[in-house]
């Protein structure tokens, strides 16, 4: 009949009825519902503990204070905190051992879930209306964007060199999980390389931020080297992200406007949507 095939499409709802996670898989294409469970862990820990996964995080591993957490409270909270130096000087990425999330800590935590609802989401210009879509096959749109490797035309970035693209957006420069996710993204750099694939990251600060950030990355990773190999975007006015609909509501600043999530979108040589997931800013992304 012509009909197209439905996705392979998954969405976590958290109990105050908002979409918590969300993979956009080609029907072709088997999930990962192990990867599911896993995000659904780091969800509970985040929303309970006060505390934030980092890349690739497994239950037994040690786990991230979030940056709404002091040092000296979550050191009388947890005990075994540690502080990674940095090249910034600054005191963001705190590990402590990961609390208690066994079945039955687990179930407790369930029950006592907040079912508030989101809070409201301010638009960010006439974009956040009218945005790109994340729907398989859409055509990406083109945008001038500055970049750590320079100005460009993002149409000009897909067209130049490997074929196939991943995009990724991080909520904010200097903060403990994106760090991370930047040191796996720079180790995975040839390996993506191999099979055809170029990153590109956003993160609402300035280009001048992300030089000095890529040193904290490069550092907390073991890694040598002033600069990661991939651009990063700078969107100090989240209008890119506000564009690409990578907005959560439920993450906002101070002044209550919508932090960036965790969103990823490959995209194909032809330019459009072949794969996406978005996850919470608390949790971080599996990049294997």
């Amino acid at each position: 009949l012509g009909l197209p095939v439905v996705a392979n499409v998954l969405i976590a709802i958290g109990p105050e009825k908002t979409c918590r996670l969300c993979t956009l898989y080609p029907a072709r294409i088997g999930r990962d519902f192990r990867e599911t469970f896993r995000t659904m862990l780091s969800l509970v820990v985040t929303q309970d503990f006060m505390l934030a996964t980092p890349v690739e995080w497994q239950v037994s591993d040690r786990i991230i204070v979030a940056p709404g957490l002091s040092t000296e409270v979550a050191r009388e909270k947890f005990g075994s905190l540690a502080t990674t130096p940095l090249p910034s000087g600054k005191t963001y990425l705190r590990y402590v051992d990961c609390p208690d999330i066994s079945a039955a800590s687990f179930q407790q935590i369930v029950e006592g879930a907040s079912a508030a609802p989101p809070p409201a989401m301010q638009p960010i210009g006439d974009i956040a209306a009218n945005g790109f879509r994340a729907v398989l096959s859409a055509e990406f749109p083109d945008f001038r964007c500055q970049t750590t490797k320079g100005d460009m035309a993002f149409h000009d970035f897909l067209a130049d060199g490997l074929p196939w693209t991943v995009l990724f957006s991080h909520p904010k420069d200097f903060t403990p999980v994106c760090t991370t996710e930047l040191g796996a993204c720079q180790s995975l750099c040839n390996e993506f390389a191999a099979r055809g694939v170029k990153l590109i990251g956003l993160s609402c600060d300035s280009v001048d931020d992300h030089h000095a950030w890529s040193r904290d990355v490069l550092s907390a990773k073991g890694l040598q080297g002033e600069a990661l190999d991939f651009p990063l975007i700078g969107d100090k006015d989240r209008s890119i992200a506000a564009l690409l609909g990578m907005l959560d509501p439920l993450e906002q600043d101070a002044e209550g406007v919508p932090m960036p999530a965790r969103a990823l979108f490959l995209i194909g040589p032809d330019r459009r949507l072949r794969f996406s997931v978005i996850y919470p800013a608390t949790s971080g992304r599996s990049f294997s």
